[in-house]
């Protein structure tokens, strides 16, 4: 591996660890496989260790940043002062335009895989918490519990129909299928946003 900066140096890691967990279980990947991804087969393992306390800081980095790459774009589209279904719609965009970039990318069709379910669940909790602050938002009134379970509720069953979609779908497939997951969420949500007000 060329010299490079440690930011760069150990996002490297990252992408190298995502890549190897999506593809193995963690007990199948070694500190050295993660060296030998990045490109320094013959680093002694203390160039890992200057980046990482183990190999689980790591694994969790690694399920930070996935769960990072689908919701930090999420974080922007509710963060406008629209109605809740047009920023529910805004967020559903979102979601399948990242599908659409990473299908394959992530292990899809590997629905077992600890490690996606890992990623899968962190997204899930904090665009939960993201679909909360906007119930809130916009219905003051709303009991904190209340909108919590709502949250939950339309997170996870976004994120069931988007993960059972990406699993169903090898890489290439067309985008007419997922345009018409797209619709079917956007009529769930036709249906379910009047009884939050």
């Amino acid at each position: 591996m060329p010299k490079t900066t440690p930011d760069i140096r150990r996002e490297a890691f990252v992408q190298a660890g995502i890549a190897l967990f999506t593809e193995r279980r963690y007990g199948d990947v070694s500190v050295r496989d993660v060296l030998d991804a990045v490109g320094v087969r013959t680093a002694s393992p203390s160039v890992f260790y200057y980046y990482f306390k183990d190999k689980q800081s790591l694994y969790r980095t690694c399920i930070e940043t996935v769960a990072s790459s689908y919701v930090e774009a999420l974080e922007q589209a509710f963060d406008v002062d629209d109605p809740l279904d047009r920023q529910i719609r805004a967020a559903y965009k979102i979601m399948a335009d990242s599908m659409a970039r990473t299908q394959g990318a992530l292990g899809a069709g590997q629905p077992s895989q600890p490690f996606l379910l890992e990623a899968r669940e962190r997204v899930t909790q904090r665009c939960a918490s993201l679909i909360e602050k906007l119930l809130i938002r916009e219905n003051p009134d709303m009991p904190q519990h209340e909108a919590r379970t709502t949250a939950l509720f339309l997170a996870g069953g976004m994120g069931q129909v988007m993960w059972s979609w990406q699993a169903s779908h090898p890489e290439g497939a067309d985008d007419s299928s997922l345009n018409g997951t797209m619709r079917t969420l956007e009529a769930l949500t036709d249906a379910f946003t009047p009884h939050l007000h």
